[in-house]
């Protein structure tokens, strides 16, 4: 039990000076009755064999009264000790509180400075806040979901000509420190005020993304994670925590291997640069309507709960070694309009229902422990599944006659559960298991061992 804790449960206050000249008094004036009446009672007694034992009396009622003074002493010394504990315990329990609701004033009143800094109309104004965030959420880690929520909202409310791409020399080395970037930016806009221009929005644009990115992803997980990684290894990275980007537009947005619990990218336009290799999301992930105008990177990202639905790749999109084995995917409506990997991918449930690829996938050795849906999935060209497993455990439904599926293998085959194309044949094992073989002629996608097309 804490010095606090205890002061309040014993409900005790200090004892005054007159409290203890009251306890003494007393005690002086009960042992000296004693005596009186003793010396009464001996006066009074005739008999010399009486005296004695009377005598006797007086003598032990004396050390009892000396023994009770004692005790009377002892106990007051004990309780002048108690009573000063307390007093100090609640002076201690007092300038805590007050450094409590002094340290609570001063994060307040960085954090109101800071952010009316981000919104100011001058460049080095701008920075400074950036900065000064960054420098509030490291001190004070409490502080960190609601400094990254606030860079989140500085992300999805820029302004449309924040989005211009930069000359390359613009683009200031990660090793520079925050320090001279401010001086150097400070400098070329000495004296300037006024509205941004359309380089310093997107520079103080590109600043915040930094920021952001640089405290999401462990150092010593780049660029391979390393398991049990948390904040306490690392002391720059804020940990596992939430952001939202939903609606903004992105570039250069780099999130390899950066680590947070739920993400929200609803609706998100990745313009040009982005990569999620490495990235873990212990929640929830949601990429429902995103718009993927560059190279998608997701190689060996991992993700506990993942929603690709009515997003768009409209160039190459790499999922190998995706790991949503513990999870669940969904690809419902997704467009894949470049090339696309899933190779080695694992896979618990995921659907890809009404998806549609436009140009060839690449499926080997992926894993769909649960349920797989692939329910009117629109393969236009190649998809090559060899190698595949799909344990059985679920629903599992495949209706386009694209796919090259021959050597998959099905764990607890169950023809009541599972569908397939028509050019596929189901060879059932002993032990409950089954191998997928196709009809090359009744799938004129499928290619031969040279390479070329089979013909109908």
């Amino acid at each position: 039990m804490s010095e606090r804790e205890d002061v309040k449960r014993s409900g005790m206050k200090p004892m005054t000076r007159r409290s203890e000249a009251a306890v003494v008094a007393g005690a002086v004036a009960l042992t000296s009755g004693i005596l009186a009446a003793a010396i009464i009672w001996i006066r009074a007694s005739v008999d010399p064999g009486m005296l004695r034992v009377q005598l006797e009396a007086v003598r032990t009622a004396l050390t009892f009264g000396a023994s009770a003074g004692g005790g009377i002493a002892l106990w007051l010394a004990v309780r002048r000790q108690r009573s000063t504990e307390l007093d100090l315990a609640q002076k201690e329990e007092s300038a805590e509180d007050q450094r409590y609701d002094a340290t609570e004033r001063r994060i307040t009143e960085i954090y109101t400075k800071a952010s009316e800094q981000l919104g100011a109309e001058n460049f080095t104004m701008r920075m400074a806040g950036i900065h000064a965030l960054e420098r509030l959420a490291k001190d004070y880690p409490a502080m960190r979901q609601t400094v990254t929520d606030l860079l989140c909202s500085y992300i999805r409310m820029a302004p449309p000509r924040a989005h211009v791409q930069l000359p390359e020399n613009s683009t200031k080395s990660m090793a520079i420190s925050s320090r001279n970037q401010v001086a150097g930016m400070a400098r070329k806009v000495a004296g300037w005020s006024g509205g941004l221009s359309r380089e310093h929005e997107a520079e103080a644009l590109r600043m915040v993304q930094r920021v952001l990115l640089r405290h999401l992803a462990p150092k010593k997980a780049q660029p391979y994670p390393v398991p049990g990684f948390t904040a306490e290894d690392d002391p720059s990275f804020w940990g596992e925590i939430d952001i939202d980007l939903s609606g903004a537009v992105l570039k250069d947005f780099d999130f390899e291997g950066c680590r947070v619990a739920n993400a929200d990218f609803r609706g998100t336009t990745f313009a040009r640069g982005h990569s999620f290799e490495f990235a873990e999301f212990s929640g929830k992930v949601d990429f429902t309507g995103a718009r993927f105008k560059g190279d998608a990177q997701f190689f060996k990202a991992k993700a506990a709960r993942a929603d690709f639905s009515l997003a768009s790749f409209e160039d190459d999109a790499r999922f190998d070694e995706f790991d949503a084995e513990s999870g669940s995917v969904n690809f419902d409506s997704t467009i894949f309009d470049g090339l696309s990997w899933f190779e080695d991918a694992r896979f618990g449930y995921v659907s890809f229902r009404d998806a549609r690829f436009s140009r060839e996938s690449w499926w080997h050795r992926a894993n769909f422990a649960e349920s797989a849906d692939f329910y009117r999935t629109d393969f236009s060209i190649k998809a090559r599944f060899e190698g595949c497993h799909f344990s059985g455990r679920g629903q599992i439904s495949m209706t386009s006659d694209v796919p090259t599926l021959s050597g998959v293998t099905v764990g607890k085959f169950d023809r009541r559960r599972h569908s397939w194309p028509e050019s596929v044949k189901v060879e059932e094992n002993g032990d409950g298991t089954a191998v997928l073989k196709q009809d090359y002629y009744r799938n004129p996608n499928s290619e031969q061992e040279d390479g070329q097309p089979h013909k109908p």
